[in-house]
């Protein structure tokens, strides 16, 4: 998971839970909760912790997984032409050089 997605995450589990716990009425006016005040009221780990917990643990039941299965074969096999955003693809040269034979 990069950094950006764990930043959208975030933002996004903030305005959940700023709209499940609401605003605070205090002397007649009413007020938007502050960042903190929700993970107050919460009191559990953040959900990008969370999902990389999980991930954690889905990587260990197919680590002990049967060499047979699926999802074993798909986490050993190696990918060559996945490259981050902004990289040069260098697979796409062998398919130009493949289309012009």
């Amino acid at each position: 998971m990069s950094r950006t997605d764990e930043n959208v995450i975030s933002i996004n589990e903030m305005k959940i839970l700023r709209f499940i716990f609401g605003g605070i009425q205090e002397k007649g006016r009413w007020r938007r909760r502050s960042n903190l005040e929700p993970f107050r009221s919460y009191q559990e780990s953040d959900i990008v912790n969370f999902i990389k917990i999980q991930q954690i643990k889905w990587a260990g039941n197919v680590i002990r997984m049967n060499e047979d299965r699926t999802n074993k074969k798909s986490l050993q096999c190696s990918t060559n032409w996945h490259t981050k955003k902004g990289q040069a693809k260098s697979q796409m040269d062998g398919l130009m050089a493949w289309k012009k034979i």
